[in-house]
């Protein structure tokens, strides 16, 4: 559908300082650091009239500056997966979260996005997550006209060719490794980042890389896969020092 663009998207062409046309009128599904992002940064890349959600990067999206923002995030602010600071500057740059509302229908014109249809949440007993699942409210259906909706919801990696690969994979479809050396079950194979850990920080894919690139090294090298800690400052024991009573009140 026209007009419906994964959030990831958006961040990877504002990063890129690619343009990228999204209308007046910007909605932004979800509630973790990736809707949060993309509607802070498409509010700060100046595009339209309205963008909904959270934010995707900042860069180079140059046309007229959105007048509102808002986020439809299907829980409540307790809930929310993006960090509380994330969200704290999206409410101080004028960005409006809609709370306990989800998405049900995409409403198009000839192929192209025209308006989504939501529907009110209340929070009904806790799921698998840990948190208290969503419940529709009958009735509360309204209509938001959209040019662009931007969808930052259920991402993950896609992992269906590596099924018969010899690999072992979790209860949550992610890949079993040695956390020490990001070797998986099959020899010569290593794997990091979301792919193991499920959504996760830049910063924790990079050090997983660090760490396999290390290991792959030993591999190839024909030397045993472990890690390998170095000492960065030498340490040595100093034996405490007692004092007596008398000594410590002069000290004092």
């Amino acid at each position: 559908i026209e007009g419906v663009i994964p959030g990831m998207q958006v961040l990877s062409a504002l990063n890129l300082g690619k343009k990228i046309e999204l209308g007046k009128r910007v909605g932004i599904i979800g509630g973790g650091n990736t809707a949060v992002d993309a509607a802070r940064r498409v509010l700060r890349a100046e595009i339209s009239e309205s963008v909904t959600m959270i934010d995707a990067a900042r860069s180079a999206l140059r046309t007229t500056k959105p007048e509102s923002v808002t986020i439809f995030y299907r829980r409540t602010i307790d809930e929310i997966p993006a960090y509380k600071e994330e969200v704290e500057g999206a409410g101080d740059e004028g960005i409006k979260i809609e709370f306990l509302t989800s998405p049900t229908k995409i409403i198009t014109d000839n192929g192209k996005l025209k308006a989504c249809e939501f529907i009110r949440m209340r929070l009904g007993d806790i799921d698998e997550s840990g948190r208290r699942r969503p419940v529709p409210i009958e009735g509360s259906e309204f209509i938001v006209e959209l040019d662009t909706l931007i969808v930052s919801i259920s991402e993950s990696p896609d992992i269906s060719f590596l099924k018969n690969e010899g690999l072992e994979f979790s209860k949550w479809d992610t890949i079993v490794i040695d956390q020490e050396t990001c070797l998986t079950k099959r020899p010569g194979i290593f794997a990091g980042g979301d792919v193991v850990t499920g959504p996760n920080t830049v910063v924790d894919a990079v050090a997983a890389g660090k760490i396999a690139s290390e290991s792959i090294d030993q591999y190839l090298t024909g030397k045993e896969v472990k890690r390998e800690y170095k000492l960065i400052r030498p340490s040595r024991y100093i034996e405490p020092i007692e004092f007596s009573d008398e000594e410590l009140d002069e000290l004092l």
